[in-house]
Parts: C-alpha cells; sequence; structure tokens
C-alpha cells in the first residue's frame, strides 16, 4: 500500500509541476507583452503624458518613489506623473529602455538615465 501511494504521490506531483510550468508559446507571448509595455512606457514618457503612464498601471497599483513616498492607486500615481514632467524634475528628462528581461519570475528592465548619458559622455 505504501509503494502505491509513493507512485500515486509522484504522478501527481508530476502532473502539477508539467501543468504548471509556462508553454514555450505562452512565454513567448509574455514576454513580448512585456517589451510592448515597455515601448509604450517610453513612448509616454517622452511625451510627458501622465494620464497614459497612469494607464498602463492597474487600479489598485501601488508606488513607492525612491525617497520613500508611497502612492496608492492609478490617480495617485497619474497626480505624481503629472507635477514631475509638467513642472517637476523630468519635464525635460527622455526615456529609453536599453535591455528588458523577461526570462527570470521577476522583469528586470534597465533604462538610460540622463546621469548615465553624462557619464558615458
Amino acid at each position: 500500500m505504501t509503494k502505491t501511494v509513493l507512485i500515486s504521490l509522484i504522478g501527481f506531483v508530476a502532473i502539477l509541476l508539467t501543468s504548471a510550468a509556462p508553454s514555450a508559446a505562452q512565454s513567448a507571448a509574455d514576454e513580448a507583452a512585456i517589451r510592448q509595455i515597455d515601448q509604450m512606457w517610453d513612448e509616454a514618457w517622452n511625451r510627458h503624458d501622465p494620464k497614459a503612464l497612469a494607464s498602463l498601471l492597474a487600479e489598485d497599483a501601488d508606488f513607492v518613489n525612491v525617497t520613500g513616498t508611497w502612492y496608492k492607486g492609478r490617480p495617485a500615481f497619474e497626480r505624481l506623473m503629472t507635477a514631475t514632467h509638467q513642472d517637476g524634475i523630468f519635464r525635460d528628462s527622455m526615456r529609453r529602455t536599453l535591455e528588458t528581461d523577461g526570462r527570470s519570475a521577476g522583469t528586470r528592465t534597465v533604462t538610460e538615465s540622463p546621469a548615465s548619458r553624462a557619464t558615458a559622455s
């Protein structure tokens, strides 16, 4: 009986693992979608369009800036982007995604900042 239970358990775990793993097509589609969002983000940023930037977030998104201020929800994020892009520190900024790596559990996006351009020159 123990051998039967063990074999059944191993079979069940194998089924769970294979059904939970994304297919290659799904992974490629996910990565393409991530790249498209990166492109849309860059375009909205470079137009200094707070509404377009905010539209890329979930309605209940949380955003914490580099100073630790917590913005709760899409409307709060849009207000922040309006303030920083119209009269604030980002009004003359440009953003370009250099690399997107969607192969890991999370997604890492590398962008170019004015500081990195200044040090590269």
